[in-house]
């Protein structure tokens, strides 16, 4: 049997709202790499070495993935959610933990749900459009 290192994925889904506009406004990218880095710090201060950490999306529908070394997962994913509710976005997030032997994603926060991962349709759209921005983003700096 192969061991696999604990997987952990977060999902920000904020509404699309005037009142949220302004906090929150729409196609921000850099804001989900900054919450990845502060995630990642958060959960190695639980004692919890992080592997690898990934993130995609705009922040408003983002999506975040980190491979940890410590079984089980809890003190990561407690790290999570402590770190979404102290910068205000816990109400929106959902946070889950692969479970290897059933090749699920089990839901830690909310109590119940249903975890979707991205499609690979998304995550090819979004690679497309990231790699489109920083050719403008070049050809802006020449």
């Amino acid at each position: 049997m192969i061991a696999h290192n604990p997987r952990i994925s977060a999902r920000l889904a904020i509404p699309d709202s005037v009142m949220l506009a302004g906090l929150f406004p729409a196609n921000n990218r850099w804001a989900t790499g900054l919450l990845c880095r502060l995630l990642r710090i958060r959960i190695e201060a639980a004692g919890v070495t992080v592997k690898s950490a990934d993130f995609a999306f705009q922040l408003n529908n983002s999506f975040f993935l980190f491979t940890v070394e410590k079984r089980p997962a809890g003190p990561a994913l407690a790290a999570v959610q402590e770190e979404l509710a102290a910068v205000g976005l816990k109400a929106w997030a959902q946070i889950a933990w692969h479970d290897v032997n059933e090749l699920v994603w089990r839901i830690y926060y909310p109590d119940s749900g249903i975890f979707l991962l991205p499609s690979p349709e998304e995550f090819e759209a979004e690679s497309r459009l990231v790699s489109e921005q920083q050719e403008a983003i070049q050809k802006l700096q020449q």
